[in-house]
């Protein structure tokens, strides 16, 4: 059945969070980085902010640390277990030679 208009009538429905944000980007102007209205919208990806020098030096900083941190654990754990294998020696020969005098 045809309106008047020409259009066909439309049911009404209920929009999701999605279609809701997406009508909302589409209606209100972004105003100094953001948009000002009713509830609020997330933007992802559509403002661009310089990065912060200093988070940048701190963030390369932090992944340095983790990285030398990392390499000196994995020489300490060889370390233990080269040591350990290395006590383990000494003891059986301790052993081998307290029984011999037994």
């Amino acid at each position: 059945m045809e309106c008047q208009d020409g259009f066909e009538p439309v049911q009404p429905r209920e929009l999701s969070k999605a279609e809701m944000d997406a009508l909302f980007k589409s209606v209100v102007p972004l105003k100094r980085g953001r948009r000002y209205g009713m509830g609020s919208v997330v933007e992802t990806g559509s403002l661009s902010f310089a990065p912060n020098p200093m988070i940048t030096s701190l963030q390369t900083e932090l992944h340095a640390t983790k990285q030398i941190v990392t390499q000196q654990k994995t020489e300490f754990e060889a370390q233990i277990a080269a040591t350990k294998a290395e006590n383990e020696e000494h003891f059986k020969a301790m052993e081998m030679r307290f029984l011999q005098r037994s």
